[in-house]
């Protein structure tokens, strides 16, 4: 394994991915009122299960009565998660902001599945090994740093 620690911390696989993981993000509700705002593309630097991190030059409101919806297209294929901005940080000249999401356990199966299926194409033959032996649907699958963080 990459780095060492005992258990509940956090240890990484690195990912060989290199490209930027991009979504598209709509608010679709506010108060418990439907609405439709334009779109605007943001990048994913983290993401897992249960919600992800991503930066851009615009700013978004941290409130959980205003939830978004993000289309992110992982392997060819596109996939909708809801969720809410619960954290948002400057960081140089963009803003990151972290969502957890809302979605059905449906949805939740499928992302993981999705990023299982990144992470089988993306990490060194050499890891792969290890990987199923410590895969959790708890990963993050770090973008910024192309590694995946395990949970153990």
């Amino acid at each position: 394994m990459s780095n060492e620690g005992t258990p509940g911390t956090q240890r990484f696989i690195p990912l060989r991915y290199k490209e930027l993981l991009s979504a598209e993000l709509r608010i679709i509700e506010v108060r418990g009122r439907t609405v439709q705002s334009k779109a605007a593309l943001v990048q994913v630097d983290k993401i897992s299960g249960k919600g992800m991190r991503f930066l851009s030059e615009l700013l978004f409101p941290v409130n959980p009565q205003i939830v978004f919806l993000f289309r992110v297209v992982i392997l060819q294929e596109s996939i909708e998660l809801k969720g809410s901005i619960n954290w948002s940080q400057r960081e140089d000249r963009f803003n990151l902001f972290e969502v957890v999401f809302t979605n059905e356990e449906a949805v939740k199966s499928k992302l993981i599945m999705l990023l299982g299926n990144l992470a089988k194409q993306y990490m060194p033959l050499h890891m792969k090994a290890e990987y199923y032996y410590h895969y959790f649907s708890e990963s993050t699958y770090d973008f910024k740093n192309s590694r995946i963080n395990l949970l153990l």
